[in-house]
């Protein structure tokens, strides 16, 4: 493959599995996580696209099989491989993680201390309505106590 093939293979393929364990990372029961999971690998081992990992395991277990390969083949693989993981994981979802989270941040004031219902409106500032599962917290000992 030439090396620009190789880079946005490995971009694409990257891109699919950070989405995917972010995707995994999001959800709360572990069938689904597992679910998630085995969707996402399906998609990467269908999709033909290129991972460091993998690259690295198939090309080695290929040399010592007999392979028609060089070393130096297996490193111009990974080297450039590598440079499109890190592109596909480390800036395109990185970088959109970051303009989702920084759009939606929340600045409060870290040192008063807020009851349920200012932490409601808060988020509901934010995030334009309330999540009883997102903010779920006890309200202060001292406002419990009589």
């Amino acid at each position: 493959m030439s090396v620009a093939n190789l880079i946005v293979s490995a971009i694409l393929c990257n891109m699919i599995v950070c989405t995917g364990v972010w995707a995994a990372y999001a959800m709360k029961k572990a069938g689904v996580k597992i679910l998630v999971l085995w969707m996402v690998i399906t998609v990467f081992a269908l999709s033909g696209t290129e991972h460091v990992v993998a690259n690295a395991y198939y090309m080695f277990t290929a040399y010592l099989l007999g392979a028609d390969i060089s070393f130096a083949g297996i490193g111009y693989n990974l080297m450039y491989v590598t440079i499109g993981n890190f592109i596909g994981g480390a800036v395109v979802i990185t970088g959109l993680n970051k303009l989702i989270i920084t759009k939606r941040r929340i600045t409060v004031n870290a040192t008063k201390t807020y009851t349920q219902r200012e932490r409601n409106a808060i988020y509901a500032k934010a995030y334009g309505g309330v999540n009883e599962n997102v903010i779920t917290y006890k309200e202060d000992k001292k406002k419990t106590k009589k």
